[in-house]
């Protein structure tokens, strides 16, 4: 299984929204502070790749890294999930400097974010594959078959650096066991849609259209006219979000947004 993709400026945010709860303005200032003490790279970036004429800066990083704080377990991967020229608009993706600071000296926001980076260029840049073992359990009533599958780790690897939970909820039976069944029948209601995050109304701002792009056609004008069509910048959609809430459009409580009477 391969780790999750370097951090652009909205999935970080979208990160550390869901982990620990910051407020994308909250974050966008600490990002940014971290990055003026030379500590990041760029933030205001929405890219998750890094450039191949890169390999050498993060070469030294790596080696920076291993030093300094002794992760001794990783090196540099030419993979086309991490290096990839073709999806660079401007700036790559946000990782650590050879500008290692003493985590401990930094405020407890910006040690967040910046564990949070470091950790991510750590579960890619990982000399250990990610194994994880997957069984299914197919189980025939009359003419019915109904399966369950469970999931195991059997080599860490990026989970080293970031933790995933796996569920293995498979029964312990054999082939060709038997067993009685009890089916019933389970009333329950619909419940309505969630209230949108920040998190999620990111997204949206990044991809408004998502739903009309996932359209079957064969127009190609048509297709043309919606793919790249974004409300804002990694760099403003922080504000815009702000400005809404500061004229009343939305309001936000416990991490959830809502329109304004």
């Amino acid at each position: 299984k391969q780790a999750a993709k370097l951090f652009s400026l909205s999935t970080l945010q979208s990160f550390l929204s869901k982990k620990y709860q910051i407020s994308f303005a909250i974050s966008l200032s600490a990002i940014q502070k971290l990055y003026e003490a030379g500590y990041l790279t760029y933030p205001r970036t929405n890219t998750e790749y890094l450039a191949n004429a890169e390999k050498e800066k993060i070469a030294k990083v790596i080696d920076k890294i291993k030093s300094d704080y002794g992760y001794l377990d990783i090196k540099i991967q030419d993979k086309k999930n991490i290096f990839d020229d073709t999806k660079i608009e401007s700036h790559s993706a946000i990782t650590p400097t050879v500008k290692l600071p003493n985590i401990f000296d930094l405020e407890e926001i910006e040690q967040k974010i910046y564990k949070s980076v470091l950790d991510r260029f750590l579960s890619n840049f990982i000399k250990e594959e990610c194994i994880l073992l997957e069984k299914e359990m197919v189980i025939k009533v009359g003419d019915e078959k109904f399966s369950i599958s469970g999931k195991t780790v059997k080599q860490l690897g990026y989970l080293k650096y970031e933790s995933e939970e796996f569920t293995d909820k498979v029964p312990d039976l054999n082939v060709e066991d038997e067993f009685d069944v009890d089916f019933k029948v389970v009333e329950k209601t619909t419940t309505k849609p969630q209230r949108i995050s920040e998190s999620k109304l990111s997204q949206y701002l990044k991809n408004p259209l998502r739903k009309l792009n996932n359209i079957e056609t064969d127009d190609e004008e048509y297709k043309q006219i919606l793919e790249g069509i974004e409300i804002g910048t990694e760099a403003t959609r922080t504000q815009i979000i702000e400005n809404a809430k500061k004229n009343k459009y939305i309001s936000e409580k416990s991490g959830v947004y809502m329109l304004e009477d």
